[in-house]
């Protein structure tokens, strides 16, 4: 409910500050055509989450957005059985479209040439839906999830640097830390908790990402119980007691640094 409730009334400029308050469904919102048909923009098929995808297509090539002054409910919305959300919390492998959604999104800017406009609220998006994919997907979805990224990132990483190198930075990061402990241990043979420790200050880092990014889409409690469980999923527990090497302390400094520049931007 809470996700759902309006929380403007009249007109408004869009900012990042407005759409990160504004739930992304299709069913309790009037578009206006023009935009939709200059724009050229269709629900990506075969994915789920389409309305995601509509919604931030639609915003990021729009100026402004109206809010309609209700006060009581007119929508009865049902979450039934074997919906695509029922499914989607019940740990099902298409969850991770979240990131689909995201590379499409791309597409979208790049086509449209928006990038160089909207490149911060990518990044947020881009990780928000990473959280939202770890968190949902079963365990053995996960290597696929770190292959698509690897295979985004290797084809647009050059695009995205030219425009915005915090935003690069922070996807190419998100890969680093989601290597399987194997790759990272022959990268750092000496240092066998490296792996989970960039895991678990990712997590810590992305925290704060998540709530920033989508106040009112979870409560905070389900959202660090959410990333409690993707660093459980990917690390586990933590040898205590070691010394921290140069390296990790490297690594989280920058993944710090650019979660910092997107979230304060």
């Amino acid at each position: 409910r809470q996700y759902y409730t309006v929380k403007f009334r009249g007109k408004h400029s869009i900012t990042s500050k407005l759409l990160s308050s504004v739930d992304v469904s299709s069913w309790n919102k009037i578009f206006k055509r023009s935009i939709i048909e200059q724009s050229g923009i269709r629900y990506p098929l075969g994915l789920w989450y389409e309305d995601a995808y509509f919604f931030y297509a639609y915003t990021w090539s729009s100026q402004t957005i109206s809010f309609a002054p209700v006060d009581k409910p007119v929508y009865n919305y049902i979450r039934r059985n074997g919906s695509i959300m029922d499914k989607t919390f019940k740990k099902h492998p298409k969850a991770c479209d979240h990131i689909e959604i995201s590379f499409k999104l791309f597409d979208f800017l790049k086509e449209k040439k928006l990038f160089s406009k909207q490149s911060r609220d990518f990044g947020v998006l881009f990780a928000n839906n990473l959280v939202l994919a770890l968190w949902n997907v079963p365990d053995e979805t996960i290597p696929h999830i770190i292959s698509r990224l690897q295979e985004f990132y290797d084809k647009n990483h050059r695009y995205i640097a030219s425009f915005d190198r915090d935003v690069d930075l922070l996807i190419r990061r998100s890969i680093d830390a989601l290597q399987p402990p194997e790759i990272q241990e022959e990268q750092h043979p000496n240092e066998e908790s490296l792996s989970l420790r960039i895991k678990n200050e990712t997590k810590r880092l992305l925290r704060p990402l998540l709530l920033r990014s989508s106040p009112g889409f979870r409560a905070a409690q389900n959202a660090v119980r959410s990333l409690d469980s993707i660093h459980a999923k990917l690390g586990g527990a933590e040898p205590q007691n070691k010394p921290i090497t140069n390296d990790l302390a490297n690594a989280i400094s920058k993944i710090e640094a650019q979660v910092r520049k997107i979230t304060n931007k």
